[in-house]
């Protein structure tokens, strides 16, 4: 999933034929792939060593979760209830 975001973001930056330095300064405003915004609210948990910085909080900027929060604390998955196995069974059935 990470590598897609990757290529969202590399043809973005290719299609507006953009700077770096445009890219982190205008990413409040540029309309970025949903991947990449996703990816940087957290969706697919932190990346090694962090978010790149100013980056990160540019393109956070006015696009809160779906639940107003500006991003995911931690691996995203660890938010969700615990999985009730027994009921899942008995649907099943």
């Amino acid at each position: 999933p990470s590598s897609k975001t990757v290529g969202d973001l590399a043809q973005f930056i290719v299609g507006l034929k953009i700077s770096e330095e445009e890219l982190i300064e205008n990413a409040a405003n540029l309309p970025l792939p949903n991947s990449v915004v996703e990816y940087f609210q957290g969706a697919l948990g932190p990346p090694p060593g962090g978010f790149p910085e100013p980056f990160r909080t540019n393109v956070l900027k006015g696009r809160p979760l779906k639940d107003g929060r500006p991003c995911f604390e931690g691996r995203p998955g660890a938010e969700l209830p615990p999985y009730d196995f027994e009921t899942a069974e008995k649907d099943l059935k």
